[in-house]
């Protein structure tokens, strides 16, 4: 796996090329993910599936793992099917919540170089596509510029797999990030000394007031900038393990899901994206650099540990 975060405007097109590419590819699994109509459509069908071996709750502990063979799935998709040659980006969010910067001014929004910005103010009450809308929010209609404004999504909202086209909406909520991605925040999420501190303080919960780092930069499964958010994350956790390594690259904890008796999380917890990817362990994708990460990203298996 390899994350970049400055990326010349030559780079950025060819990211967005080749996630434009995803989206036009046909679909090759239609008849387990109805409503996919594309190859991306495939990619977002796979962690819709309900009840099956992808289902997944974010507010689960297995949340770092899956995520982490999630993004670098993503990659490998770009790569063998539209022939992108760089690396997953990822979106520090610490860098546009400065005193001195707006926001809405990132140039992750840029409708030029980036991947455009906010839809039109509309209410939660009258956001026809969303099935959650947090309420103080400066936009909730279709993205109106940049690569992804003429998006059309084929699944959702929420975990609905039957075909429902509707656009790419986006409602951004600049106070979410002002207070989660601050360094001195940050710097708090990676000074927690064990794997469940670290998770809960990462993940936050689902509540306004509690909503996490995960929480604050969120945008759906169907847009692109939710591979850019989640590669962050994934960043901050091997930022996290790199500080005290030996216990932290064997390191994972906490219940398999709410219900009673489900047991805890291990290594030997099993992941799996149906038809998209092979079935791995959590202890397979601990490291960056482990072979279930490295072998199904081209030309860097002797990067491999």
């Amino acid at each position: 796996m390899t994350y970049r975060r400055t990326l010349h405007p030559d780079e950025m097109k060819s990211y967005i090329d080749a996630t434009t590419c995803l989206q036009a590819l046909p679909a090759a699994l239609s008849s387990t993910i109805p409503g996919a109509v594309s190859r991306f459509d495939d990619f977002v069908g796979a962690a819709y599936i309900p009840d099956g071996e992808s289902s997944f709750k974010s507010s689960q502990v297995q949340f770092l793992p899956w995520h982490r063979y999630f993004t670098a799935v993503f990659e490998d998709l770009l790569k063998t099917h539209c022939g992108y040659t760089g690396g997953q980006p990822y979106w520090d969010l610490t860098l546009d919540v400065k005193a001195d910067k707006k926001f809405v001014d990132s140039p992750v929004f840029s409708p030029t170089d980036g991947f455009g910005g906010n839809g039109a103010y509309i209410p939660c009450a009258e956001q026809p596509y969303n099935s959650f809308c947090l309420t103080n929010g400066t936009g909730g209609g279709c993205v109106s510029d940049g690569p992804f404004k003429n998006t059309i999504l084929h699944l959702g909202p929420g975990r609905n797999i039957e075909r429902n086209d509707h656009c790419l909406t986006r409602n951004f909520h600049p106070q979410f990030p002002a207070r989660w991605f601050s360094e001195i925040d940050i710097n708090r999420t990676l000074a927690e000394g064990s794997y469940g501190r670290f998770w809960r303080h990462l993940e936050g919960m689902f509540e306004v007031e509690r909503i996490g780092l995960h929480g604050a930069g969120h945008f759906g499964i169907g847009d692109p900038l939710f591979y850019l958010h989640h590669a962050n994350l994934d960043r901050l956790w091997w930022k996290w393990q790199e500080q005290n390594p030996h216990p932290r690259l064997r390191e994972v904890s906490g219940p398999v899901s709410e219900k009673q008796g489900a047991g805890n999380v291990t290594l030997a917890y099993e992941i799996g994206f149906g038809k998209i990817a092979q079935k791995v362990n959590i202890a397979d994708v601990v490291h960056i650099k482990q072979k279930a990460l490295c072998t199904i990203i081209p030309n860097t298996a002797s990067a491999c540990l």
